[in-house]
Order: C-alpha cells, then sequence, then structure tokens
C-alpha cells in the first residue's frame, strides 16, 4: 500500500472518530477555542500552559493519520475513537476559562464573564437527562427477568459452581447474575473481538443454524464435561432432548432447563 493511501485511510479513521466521539453537541469546538486562550494567556513554565502543552502534544499524536492507521490495525479495529478520551478536555476548559477570567479586573465582570461561560457551556452541550439516557429496568442487576430466572433454576440445583451450555442471547447475562455459573464463551466472542475458537466456532453452528442440532450440543456438553442445558421452549422439544440423557429441572416463560444425568 502506497504511503499516500495510508493517509488518506488514516485521514478517514481520524474523522470518523471525531464524528463518534463529539455526538451532536459543541463542546469539541469549545474545548478547542479555550485551549487556544489557554496557551495565550497562561504565563510562560506555569503549570496551565504544561497541561496546555500536554494537550496539544496528545493531539498531533491521536490525529496523526500514520498513528490512526497502526493503532487501529494492531489493536483498536473498532473502538479508534475512544483514544479521544484521554484528552484533558473538561480540565483544560476549566483552566482556559479561569485564565480569562483572571485577567479582568472589575469583580462585577468576573461574574459576569463566568455567568456567560456557564450559559455557552450549556448551549453547546445536551441534556443528560433524556428518555434516551435512561430506562426503568426490571430489576436491580438490570438484566431481564427472565435471565434471573433461569439462573436460580441453575443455582438451586447445584448448590455451588455450575458449567452451563446455553444460548448466546443468555449466555453472557447468566454469567453476570452469578460467578458461580460457566459458560463457554463470553461477549467478546460472540461480538467478534475476542479471538477465534474451532471449537467453539462448532458450537455455535449447532446453536444458530435453521434448526438446533441437539445431537452435536449433546456431544460438545459431555465432551467438555458441561452438566446443564439451557435450550429456548420454541426451538426444542422437551422430549427430544430428554431422550438424549438429559432431564428438566425447571422452567421459566422462554425457557426449559436441563441436566445431564447420563446413559441409563
Amino acid at each position: 500500500m502506497k504511503i499516500v493511501d495510508l493517509f488518506w485511510e488514516g485521514i478517514c479513521i481520524i474523522k470518523q472518530a471525531i464524528s463518534w466521539y463529539k455526538g451532536s453537541g459543541k463542546l469539541l469546538e469549545l474545548f478547542l477555542i479555550l485551549l487556544i486562550l489557554l496557551l495565550i494567556f497562561s504565563e510562560k513554565n506555569s503549570f496551565e500552559r504544561r497541561i496546555a502543552g500536554y494537550t496539544i502534544l496528545s493531539i498531533v499524536v491521536l490525529c496523526n493519520p500514520f498513528v490512526a492507521v497502526i493503532l487501529k490495525k494492531i489493536a483498536l479495529e473498532t473502538v479508534y475513537w475512544r483514544t479521544l478520551w484521554i484528552l484533558p478536555i473538561g480540565s483544560v476548559s476549566a483552566l482556559g476559562m479561569v485564565s480569562v477570567i483572571k485577567k479582568i479586573k472589575k469583580n462585577w465582570m468576573k461574574i459576569l464573564l463566568a455567568f456567560g461561560f456557564l450559559m455557552i457551556i450549556l448551549k453547546c452541550g445536551s441534556s443528560l437527562f433524556t428518555q434516551d439516557n435512561f430506562e426503568k429496568k426490571e430489576n436491580w442487576y438490570k438484566i431481564p427477568n427472565e435471565v434471573i430466572k433461569t439462573a436460580d433454576v441453575i443455582l438451586k440445583d447445584s448448590k455451588g459452581t455450575a458449567k452451563v451450555l446455553a444460548p448466546e442471547e443468555i449466555s453472557t447475562w447468566i454469567r453476570e447474575y452469578s460467578a458461580d455459573i460457566i459458560v463457554p464463551y463470553g461477549r467478546g466472542y460472540i461480538y467478534g473481538y475476542d479471538g477465534w475458537s474451532g471449537a467453539i466456532e462448532y458450537l455455535r453452528e449447532a446453536w444458530n443454524g435453521e434448526y438446533v442440532d441437539l445431537g452435536r450440543i449433546a456431544e460438545i456438553e459431555q465432551a467438555w464435561n458441561y452438566e446443564y442445558l439451557v435450550m429456548a421452549k420454541d426451538k426444542a422439544e422437551v422430549g427430544n432432548v430428554e431422550a438424549l440423557s438429559y432431564r428438566l429441572i425447571g422452567s421459566t416463560e422462554k425457557y426449559n432447563v436441563f441436566k445431564y444425568i447420563g446413559e441409563e
């Protein structure tokens, strides 16, 4: 790949990162203006000048197209924009405002300017208290009640650590509810950023096909010494699962919970 191509790829990465980072507000633009004011009004070799210098250096590095390409390829495939979190936006913005206010001699003008800055901040940002930011959950765990009921069935029977095969849509929540429940894969694998395993892929194919491959799931469960199996009610009949040496130990509205009892 040519240097020019890498450069423009980096520019695209940075533009996307900035877009995701700043959202719909104008706080990033306000921060850049206040950073310039801080650099202008702060005294040489002062703490404020050093903070401004660090911030400018960080911006130069993070917005370097070649750095963006390298970081994205080695570690930050989908989250490069989060590197912008290291920018001290709040601190620099506050220092910039204070550096301007300190140059004013009359107290009433300082108060007026401080109030003006407050209004600018409110105008540039967006309200935190919106329906999009808050949602009433079903319980203190902030996970579906169906998951809690399913996990409780397992924990009541196991009386301790339990190894469980469960559908992807609830497996990570079950683990979040109780560390005593062990599942074969986590959120990282489900969303594709935590490596690849042929064995796990073999299991996922059994779960995610047009029909659940009960034979393959039973094979994996026994090979990996997993004791419990959670199946959605609309994916498999109880009798078909029990025919593979499982016993139904409990049910919720959506799921059946089975325990492997071995060949009789």
